[in-house]
Formats: C-alpha cells, structure tokens, sequence
C-alpha cells in the first residue's frame, strides 16, 4: 500500500526518506549495522496515501549474543538456552524450534519470554515434538524485539526492532542432507541414502 513520503529515524544517525516505487518502499543504500543503540528511539513516519498520515515510535534493541553456537536436542532431555540479558526493559524474547521444516510441517514449539538471559524448555514438550516427527536441518530461533502499534482505518500499523540469532542445532539420531553424498558420515553410518524432501539420511 503507498502512504506518500516514509521518514524513518533513529536508523543510521540521520533520518531516512523513503518513497513508494510500485507501491513498494525499499532504502537504497547500505546502512551501519546494527544501525541504532539499545533503548534508543525510532520511529516511522508517513504522509498519508491508502492510509492516512500516521507516526510510530518503538526503541532499539541489542542483537541477540548466544552463549553456544551449538545445540543438541535429545528426546527426554531439557534444552538449556542461554544469551547476553539485554537491558531494555520493553523487549521480549521470543524461541522458535523447528524440527519438521521439509516435507511438510508437523509442528514447532514457541515460546516468549522475559529477556534474563536463559530459558530451558523442558524435556516433555521436546519429547513430544520430536515424536511428531524430524526433518533436516531443524532450526532453533531466538528474536529479540519491542513492537509498537498505532491505529489507523481498517487495521493497525506496527514498527518492530528486532535482533535475531540462529545458532546450529542437531537432533539426536537426525543426519541432514541435500543428496547422498552428504551421509555416510553420521553417527549411523548405514544412513547412506538421502530422502529429497525430507532432506534426512536412511538406511537404504
């Protein structure tokens, strides 16, 4: 939708003008990473077009520091997440763990806490999840963001900062793959053979 001159600052030490190109707003240019302080404000500013003129304000978050770069997920077993506590006390940390990502999703787990610096995720709903099935390349997913929103006609307009972390995971007896040549090396090393889809090694 065009909503005339976008205006962002707080990004980048100076304000960011942005105009619709086939009704789509995109910056050009490179910008510092991550672009804006913990706890320092942003905000977003329209002209008016499909809505009217309308201003959002959030604040910045620090991106997202592990304290592994690995993790392993074990039927049974809880999962131990830790990371650098950020000190905005408005953002929220959000984990998503996605071990049925090919083929067809059979589900995911999320979960949104305060942002102290650890959670576990007890072994039951991992048990369960893992029953429902794994894939390759299952993916673990710590966000962490603040959210501001504003109203507007026919809905809502939002503004998030977000910093992300997607650190490796393994899932016990799981072998990734994109083609056969990728297995034979697993901790089961008759899973020789790799299934396209679900992107996992078999035994032939």
């Amino acid at each position: 939708m065009e909503v005339g001159t976008v205006t962002v600052e707080g990004i980048g030490g100076m304000p960011l003008t942005l105009s619709a190109i086939n009704k789509k707003y995109q910056y050009p240019l490179d910008l510092p990473y991550p672009g804006f302080d913990e706890g320092a404000s942003l905000s977003l500013s329209a002209s008016g077009g499909f809505y009217s003129a309308f201003t959002v304000t959030t604040t910045g978050v620090t991106p997202v520091a592990l304290r592994a770069e690995t993790f392993d997920l074990r039927s049974g077993t809880p999962l131990l997440i830790e990371w650098e506590a950020g000190s905005n006390a408005a953002a929220r940390v959000s984990l998503n763990l996605n071990i049925s990502r090919h083929g067809g999703s059979a589900g995911y787990l999320e979960c949104e806490v305060t942002d102290t610096g650890s959670f576990t995720i007890p072994a039951g709903p991992i048990t369960r999840l893992i029953e429902l099935g794994v894939t390759g390349f299952p993916q673990l997913t710590l966000t962490r963001s603040t959210q501001a929103e504003v109203a507007v006609s026919g809905g809502k307009i939002a503004l998030r900062s977000v910093g992300t972390a997607v650190p490796t995971l393994t899932v016990e007896g799981v072998c990734s793959c994109f083609d056969s040549s990728d297995c034979g090396a697993c901790d089961d090393t008759a899973k020789t053979v790799c299934d396209s889809v679900r992107k996992v090694c078999l035994a032939p």
